[in-house]
């Protein structure tokens, strides 16, 4: 498989695949992977989708399971100020205007 020949050359392979529960080829590449990701959405994916998901990535082999949740709104602004972003300036940015 050429998976095997990247691997050679390569430090990281990420391969991009189609959603899990409507087609299969994404569960099946799992088994090759050291590591794959679950992207959902947040309020559109249900937990149950998950869950399911994970069942079948594990069912196929999947080794180590992540999950990226998208689609966050952030109404507050209070992870801005936790992570130090709120005073910060960027390129082209007048901080004191």
């Amino acid at each position: 498989m050429v998976l095997r020949l990247w691997r050679r050359d390569y430090d990281y392979i990420m391969i991009d695949g189609a959603p899990i529960l409507p087609v299969t080829d994404s569960a099946l590449l799992s088994r090759y992977a050291d590591f794959t990701l679950v992207v959902a959405r947040h309020n559109e994916t249900d937990r149950r989708s998950l869950e399911r998901a994970c069942q079948i990535l594990r069912s196929q082999g999947a080794r180590q399971i992540g999950l990226v949740l998208n689609g966050v709104k952030d109404s507050t602004g209070s992870h801005h100020r936790y992570y130090g972003y709120k005073q910060m300036s960027y390129h082209g940015s007048n901080p004191h205007a």
